[in-house]
């Protein structure tokens, strides 16, 4: 299933708690190494960042659980505790491949 996020007329729209959770540790150059520090210290201060966004009313009826594809933002699934009838709650399970920052590279 694919879902497209896009400005829409706000009547057509639910807001919905997107978390895009990022990798938990951070990457050496962002962060303190571990150096025999606490673990602590080196956890993704970003890992919990929470986004808003619109989707579809239907939506908000998804069963917990369920996975779902946002188009040009990744793999999501219904959160199993926080998504309710009336409260849509996704978190992020995958990103999706970058093929076009790959060939600006070369």
């Amino acid at each position: 299933r694919v879902v497209v996020l896009l400005d829409a007329d706000a009547v057509l729209v639910t807001i919905a708690e997107l978390r895009p959770a990022g990798g938990f540790a951070c990457v050496a150059a962002t962060c303190v190494p571990f150096g025999g520090k606490d673990f602590i210290e080196a956890l993704n201060p970003h890992s919990l960042r929470v986004a808003h966004g619109y989707v579809e009313p239907s939506m908000t009826t998804a069963t917990a659980a369920s996975h779902w594809q946002f188009e040009r933002h990744g793999y999501f699934v219904a959160d199993r505790i926080d998504h309710q009838p009336g409260k849509a709650v996704f978190n992020r399970t995958a990103t999706l491949k970058d093929s076009w920052g790959a060939a600006a590279k070369v």
